[in-house]
């Protein structure tokens, strides 16, 4: 799901590395519900990250964790949301500065 996504903004030329790690459930989950919503930055949960650098430039962002689990009900979901976010971060690279890229991709079966 993730490489379409990543192949469809950044050329084999430009395209380091492509990095994919996850962060188990602490023991005692679930915690409990923080008093604000920005406490949620100091609560540990389950979370999928990734990591793509492309001529030196890296960009990072978990991509699923469970909170989503409620806004991202398929695998296409996730992948439109990396998409975003990857335009976002092209766009402000030194080796696509004010280029407007857009995904393109179809997810395998």
């Amino acid at each position: 799901m993730i490489m379409p996504v990543v192949a469809s903004l950044i050329r084999p030329d430009e395209l380091d590395e492509v990095s994919l790690w996850w962060r188990p459930e602490p023991a005692g989950w679930p915690w409990p519900e923080p008093a604000a919503p920005w406490d949620w930055i100091s609560v540990p949960v389950h979370e999928q990250w990734m990591r793509v650098t492309a001529r030196g430039e890296t960009f990072s962002s978990n991509f699923w964790s469970t909170h989503y689990s409620d806004v991202f009900s398929s695998v296409s979901d996730v992948a439109r949301e990396l998409a975003l976010r990857l335009e976002d971060w092209v766009c402000e690279t030194r080796f696509a500065w004010g280029q407007q890229r857009i995904a393109r991709y179809e997810l395998p079966d």
